[in-house]
């Protein structure tokens, strides 16, 4: 099953045909995942204008998560608190067509089925962005190695 990351640059209430939303989410503390995201703002001639950072509190409990982690390859293994996890790295880059506001604490993929799907979810923020502006998020995960 192929499962494609789709970035969702849009305002929080244009969200259509979203499978599982916030609300399937359980949180992520004392599971085996650990996800931040690494948010930097570009403008159009490429000088930078902010970086922020995302922590996700919640994720999906579903096995669309580790097929998805799957298709990525795993950067280092790394021990935290007795315990040895995965990292993982996703880079997304966005062009924003028009000025607007960038929501990026949200991870979908998109399944077999062309829905997307939330899987990593951290608390709302959101930032303004101008025509042309750049944003390049990279979304660092572990995941447990049983």
């Amino acid at each position: 099953m192929k499962i494609i990351v789709i970035l969702l640059l849009v305002l929080a209430s244009i969200v259509p045909s979203i499978v599982y939303g916030e609300t399937e989410l359980q949180p992520i503390q004392g599971s085996k995942y650990a996800a931040s995201a690494l948010i930097e703002l570009r403008d159009a001639t490429g000088n930078l204008v902010s970086v922020t950072s995302a922590h996700a509190s919640k994720y999906l409990a579903d096995p669309i998560v580790d097929e998805f982690l799957d298709q990525y390859d795993v950067k280092e293994i790394i021990e935290k608190d007795g315990k040895r996890y995965e990292l993982r790295q996703i880079v997304l880059t966005e062009e924003h067509p028009k000025d607007s506001y960038g929501f990026q604490s949200k991870l979908f993929v998109q399944d077999e089925n062309n829905n997307r799907v939330l899987i990593f979810g951290g608390s709302n923020h959101a930032f303004l962005v101008k025509a042309g502006d750049v944003s390049t998020i990279i979304w660092t995960i572990l995941r447990e190695v049983s």
